[in-house]
């Protein structure tokens, strides 16, 4: 990278950053945003929060759920806790049935309404509307049915009809105003405007390293239909990555499926690739290597990675070595370096920047601009409820938005949104760095790579 780019860089990533500055997102708003803000300031607290809200949905009664508070919440009786959290806690110690009732239906509301962030309204109806009003504002999105590692293949089964239903009710749907105006079924003059994304777990409940060749076919056989539906209708499908465990699989479905001669002459079907995996760097070689052999355009969706906890706790578990960086500016510079490698390859590679990070941003903008890549060959997406605030900078230094948008119910979406907590609460997070802590401009912009060589 030479200087004026590192230079470029830095002053894209101030003007993104005046952008948000004195501002909050959503999720640090009202009591909900208040206990997200105590769980940054007290790791045992959030440790007990996060564990809490996973075993909510197996909690059916008032008495499982008061038994849980008082056992897991026994040390946390101190005055760093909000004090309407103190004060249910006491009820509960001193079995106060009313109070605890009352504290049973704050907890779950809370719950619901932090979920309610993140995700969109599993009414089709609200759902449509909330879309809508995105694409007056300006931003595309891609919609994901909440769900993973489904329990068998009556889940899975459901999970598969559930997106067909999904890709039916948005054609369906009264047309959208398209994005750019530059094409009347294109958003940008390239995009399809109906865009889902689909996790390989919950629509395929036999995935199994150890029987490779049988997942990958499964994998294909649960996808295809979902995929000609959405070629019939003319949308975009991402396929994400989950678990380490199932990232050969994955990636090896979606090259069969993008090389079939059904769909090979459909671009419309991409991958999410994640730059926190050590393996990315020889995945994203062999991955652009086939696609320039076998001359088929292919779109990667570029993710840090949101498993991290995951497959750090798996690696302990095991005793062996973690597939993922354990240094988040590692992370970070793989993010850049894989960004580059695939703008560099723009006519073979679409790339959708996934990420919240501005400086990570930033260096997307000025190296799409240095290698002269074309407006239509990448995107950014942000997560809704989390990315606005970014999302809205970036659509006014010119950039293409979208926003990943998962549907379903709240307790439905627990692991998802364990996930976004853990994300927004840990002391890296950018989102935390930039709106709460008001870290420094110059130390969240500095060269992931600086920061790796001081140490």
């Amino acid at each position: 990278m030479t200087e004026e780019l590192e230079r470029k860089i830095k002053g894209q990533g101030k003007r993104l950053l005046a952008a948000v500055s004195n501002k909050k997102p959503p999720i640090f708003q009202g009591l909900s945003g208040r206990i997200l803000e105590r769980c940054m300031r007290n790791v045992s607290f959030k440790t007990e929060i996060l564990r809490f809200i996973e075993n909510l949905p197996r909690l059916t009664t008032l008495e499982t759920t008061m038994q849980y508070l008082n056992h897991h919440f026994r040390e946390q009786r101190n005055q760093s806790l909000p004090w309407l959290v103190r004060l249910f806690l006491r009820a509960i110690r001193y079995n106060n049935k009313l109070i605890a009732i009352m504290a049973d239906k704050f907890i779950r509301a809370e719950t619901k309404k932090i979920a309610r962030i993140f995700l969109l309204n599993n009414d089709s109806e609200t759902a449509r509307k909330t879309v809508k009003k995105m694409r007056r504002e300006g931003f595309a999105c891609t919609i994901d049915i909440i769900g993973e590692s489904a329990v068998g293949e009556k889940e899975a089964a459901t999970y598969r009809r559930l997106y067909y239903l999904l890709l039916t009710q948005l054609e369906t749907a009264p047309p959208w105003k398209t994005l750019g105006n530059s094409d009347p079924n294109l958003d940008w003059g390239y995009a399809p405007k109906i865009n889902i994304a689909l996790k390989p777990s919950s629509l395929c409940s036999t995935l199994d390293p150890n029987d490779f060749e049988k997942s990958v076919e499964s994998l294909c056989r649960c996808v295809e239909p979902i995929l000609l539906k959405a070629m019939e209708i003319k949308a975009f499908v991402w396929i994400d990555m989950e678990q380490y465990r199932f990232k050969d699989i994955t990636i090896e479905a979606y090259r069969r499926l993008r090389a079939d001669s059904v769909f090979r002459d459909w671009p419309h079907f991409g991958i999410a690739i994640q730059s926190y995996l050590r393996d990315t760097d020889r995945d994203l070689s062999n991955l652009l290597n086939w696609a320039h052999d076998k001359y088929l355009p292919i779109a990667i969706r570029l993710v840090k990675g949101a498993y991290w906890d995951y497959e750090m706790d798996a690696a302990r578990r095991t005793t062996t070595n973690p597939p993922v960086y354990t240094r988040k500016a590692e992370s970070d510079a793989a993010f850049e370096r894989h960004a580059s490698i695939i703008l560099d390859n723009h006519k073979i590679c679409y790339l959708a920047c996934a990420s919240h990070n501005i400086r990570s941003i930033a260096a997307v903008i000025e190296m799409a601009e240095y290698l002269s890549v074309p407006k239509e060959r990448y995107e950014f997406q942000v997560l809704y409820g989390m990315g606005e605030l970014i999302g809205t900078a970036i659509l006014r230094a010119g950039g293409h938005v979208r926003f990943y948008c998962p549907l379903g119910k709240p307790l439905a979406g627990i692991a998802y949104l364990v996930r976004r907590i853990l994300e927004n609460t840990a002391s890296e997070s950018i989102i935390r760095q930039t709106f709460i802590d008001g870290t420094d401009a110059d130390q969240l912009l500095e060269n992931p790579l600086e920061t790796l060589k001081n140490g």
